[in-house]
């Protein structure tokens, strides 16, 4: 029986597109940070800009950290009192993140602390609407939404209370014509819990996440190039910090948008078990957490999955940034033609190319393993730990393949590109996996009450494993450039042992 009623097709629009449009942004900062530092700036101490990343990734998470949690019980205490806390804390990240790219374009002078400031800012934005992206995926898994129903309902323009009574299991007086054309509520098929079948819902998510990394790297990354094209009077810097206020822009209207079409109508179907105090509920969160192994181990899957984010959006780029600066394509004798456009112009068009291709993989491979986590064969457990397996061959393949290089490690290369996809296939494999995981532990227990805590706590770990790739990752990078993949290879590895541990049949 369905947790959440009168879900929307507009819902689960205003679902994917938040989704979509913050991963968008957020691959936009982190790629553009390299060229930030350099162009905007004027930062001159290039063999050290991995760890000035490291620091404002250090930063950024760190108030992910602090904040999430509290961000994903404040929206249970919202949610405890009739109101969506969902959609409510969604709107207000985009805003946040709204406000600190136009402070990036208008009015960082330098990292001490205005980067810091408005990196710390941007973290709280995406930590609200990324956190909030699992307890929207739980509503709309558990809800009595269901696309293809939508769809010939639309098209036999059956009443939506018709619709209603047939999930909630109240169809007795409904004729047996209209009953065929709905179809039965699926029960799923899913082998690990018994519960509703989420892979479909997790590929629709998967596909926008995707789309939205792809939208990114096509317009938003190449919008300062475009724009010295277009305004010829205008230097790269100036392109930049222009495309941050006009994105910035962008989110705060994003926000107002998915304020009024996100899901509203929440009902739980069950009185809260918890009293709905701030503190309390972020402690019955954790404690739930606690003593569910499932939940453990998609806090695991958060960790690689978000770290895998980082190497993607921040250091592919620094390895075409480090190459391209070393070797000295980066500067040009001639600094008069297209107004500064010799700065990095053609590896920032390369890093967008190589991310761009990493991210075009996943999205097409979101619809299988949004199969496979809905195949009675394979299911959760078995999606997760080939999802360690793909990230754990790209991250040490590419690391083995520079072995053989003498001297600085080249990208340009077809042995990059299939690492680096194989790096895309496992992010969106893990975020899909892990994601259903905790939507089939809500489904079992009908605990919809603290879902928001225990989304706090997943994306909690998440910051973890952006801080540890970020930090350790960044200054070593320094050092060598493909520290970070070899950092997140060891992650992946962790999650296919655990992931593995539960690869068994299980006993009804």
């Amino acid at each position: 029986m369905p947790l959440y009623f009168n879900y929307t097709l507009a819902n689960a629009a205003a679902f994917n597109f938040s989704a979509f449009s913050c991963i968008a942004f957020v691959v936009f900062l982190s790629s553009t940070q390299p060229f930030y530092l350099s162009e905007v700036l004027g930062f001159k101490h290039k063999d050290n800009i991995g760890h000035v990343i490291g620091i404002l990734g250090f930063i950024d998470e760190l108030t992910s950290i602090i904040s999430a949690p509290l961000i994903g019980a404040l929206s249970d205490e919202i949610s405890a009192k009739k109101a969506c806390g969902s959609k409510i804390t969604v709107s207000v990240g985009f805003l946040l993140i709204g406000i600190s790219l136009i402070c990036y374009g208008k009015f960082a002078t330098q990292v001490f602390p205005d980067l810091i400031l408005y990196r710390s800012l941007f973290a709280v934005g995406v930590i609200a609407c990324m956190s909030m992206v699992t307890v929207m995926f739980t509503e709309i898994s558990n809800s009595d939404f269901d696309l293809l129903t939508t769809l010939r309902r639309f098209r036999y323009g059956i009443r939506e209370n018709e619709s209603i009574r047939v999930f909630s299991g109240t169809s007795a007086n409904i004729d047996p014509e209209t009953l065929h054309l709905l179809g039965e509520p699926s029960s799923g098929g899913n082998d690990d819990d018994g519960s509703k079948s989420t892979g479909k819902y997790a590929a629709m998510i998967g596909i926008s996440t995707g789309l939205g990394a792809i939208f990114s790297v096509s317009f938003f990354l190449t919008m300062p190039a475009k724009l010295q094209d277009y305004f010829t009077s205008l230097t790269m810097s100036d392109t930049i910090k222009l495309s941050y206020v006009i994105l910035g822009l962008l989110s705060i209207v994003i926000g107002v948008i998915l304020y009024f079409f996100l899901y509203s109508k929440e009902i739980p179907s069950s009185p809260p078990s918890v009293s709905t105090n701030y503190f309390q509920l972020l402690l019955h969160g954790l404690h739930v957490s606690q003593h569910d192994p499932r939940i453990q181990l998609s806090y695991v899957g958060s960790l690689v999955a978000r770290s895998t984010t980082v190497l993607t959006s921040i250091f592919i780029p620094l390895l075409v940034y480090n190459f391209y600066s070393k070797t000295g394509k980066c500067s040009s004798s001639s600094s008069s033609s297209n107004h500064s456009k010799e700065t990095c112009y053609d590896g920032y068009i390369f890093a967008a190319i190589l991310t761009g291709v990493s991210q075009t993989i996943a999205l097409c491979a979101s619809p299988f393993w949004g199969l496979l986590i809905d195949n009675e064969r394979v299911g959760k457990y078995r999606s997760l730990f080939l999802s360690g397996l793909f990230g754990f061959l790209g991250c040490f393949g590419i690391c083995v393949h520079s072995l053989n290089v003498d001297e600085l490690y080249d990208p340009r290369n077809w042995i990059c590109f299939v690492m680096v996809s194989s790096i895309g296939i496992s992010q969106i494999g893990i975020i899909m996996s892990s994601m259903s995981l905790l939507s089939s532990v809500v489904k079992d227990t009908r605990d919809s009450v603290s879902i928001g805590s225990i989304s706090g706590v997943y994306s909690l770990f998440g910051g973890v494993g952006i801080l540890l790739l970020t930090i350790i990752g960044g200054s070593w990078s320094d050092k060598w450039i493909l520290g970070p993949f070899f950092l997140l290879g060891l992650f992946n590895l962790i999650l296919i042992i655990g992931s593995g541990a539960f690869w068994k049949p299980q006993s009804n």
